[in-house]
């Protein structure tokens, strides 16, 4: 019998059984690393292409999918990592009419912080583990997009700032850190849709809400209400003693302002740049910086290909 979940707390510390991965490639690679990395034990991998009978990853086999037929009638845990987790099942069902295999497994299907539907996201699968690693309590991220909540759900953190989902113009970002307490303090307003063509990357209206002076791009939300209420509500959610700030530069958008950029870096609290320019070089105050294009906005691969994301996160600074 074949059971099917994506409930991670449950998988790795209510349910029973040896635990083996499938899927050797990259998303397969970084399940193991975190698995030693939290002292979780498992017997090998499986991977339809294994390229040498002694090839080791983690530290640990990578054995043909017919392995299986060992197990049959032994319950077993089975992490499917790759994209095509759908052909995997539909694989192990055939398998299991053959073989009579007793198995529980756990997919990275999760609904969508940002699009209808449930979609593959290997790096809301390893905030299990990378919070399991960070010391201290959840942030509170500010962020000028919707970089703050993927990094929420990279961490497996619950959201405690209301920049999720936004965007927020340069000068006005800057407005806001300064003077945060100030702005929470503020109740959103909607003023209204206005027309936005590639200054945020689409040819669509958006919901556009005001806090005091400064203006939020609503995004990835169908109800203007509904957007300005969840402002609303999780500005009451603030951590107020770890605050954290994340400058955001998408390639579509204009670059942000070397003014812009100097007060952010020269900010006291923590903080990240993610995506900067080839002119973040030569500037005298350099922040954390990821250069790889949206890494962690990705779905696939793991952000830990282009920055170590959790070593971030337990730095006391920056």
């Amino acid at each position: 019998m074949i059971r099917v979940t994506n409930d991670m707390k449950a998988f790795f510390e209510n349910e029973t059984g040896e635990i083996i991965i499938y899927g050797a490639g990259n998303a397969g690679y970084w399940v193991g690393y975190y698995l030693n990395k939290c002292n979780i034990d498992f017997l090998f991998y499986l991977d339809q292409n294994p390229e040498r009978k002694d090839t080791l990853c983690n530290r640990h086999h990578i054995y043909p999918v017919n392995r299986l037929r060992e197990y049959s009638g032994i319950h077993v845990r089975m992490i499917i990592s790759p994209h095509v987790y759908k052909e995997i099942l539909a694989d192990l069902l055939w398998l299991d009419h053959l073989w009579d295999l007793d198995m529980l497994c756990i997919i990275p299907q999760y609904k969508d912080l940002m699009i209808d539907g449930d979609t593959y996201n290997i790096n809301r699968f390893l905030g299990y583990f990378r919070r399991k690693l960070t010391s201290g309590s959840a942030p509170t991220i500010i962020s000028n997009t919707c970089v703050g909540g993927t990094i929420y759900e990279a961490f497996d953190m619950p959201l405690l700032s209301p920049t999720v989902n936004v965007g927020i113009k340069d000068d006005d970002f800057i407005k806001l850190c300064l003077n945060l307490e100030h702005y929470m303090n503020c109740e959103m307003k909607l003023k209204g849709w206005e027309k936005q063509t590639r200054t945020y990357g689409f040819e669509q209206a958006w919901p556009i809400g005001v806090v005091d002076d400064i203006e939020v791009l609503l995004g990835h939300t169908e109800s203007a209400d509904e957007a300005v209420e969840r402002w609303n509500f999780l500005r009451e959610r603030l951590n107020w003693n770890r605050i954290i700030f994340v400058m955001e530069e998408y390639g579509y958008r204009p670059p942000i302002s070397k003014e812009a950029y100097n007060a952010f870096a020269k900010l006291d609290e923590k903080k990240l740049f993610v995506q900067g320019r080839s002119y973040y070089d030569h500037f005298e105050y350099k922040p954390p910086y990821i250069v790889a294009t949206e890494a962690t906005n990705r779905r696939e691969p793991a952000i830990e290909n282009f920055f170590d994301l959790v070593g971030w996160m337990n730095k006391d600074n920056n």
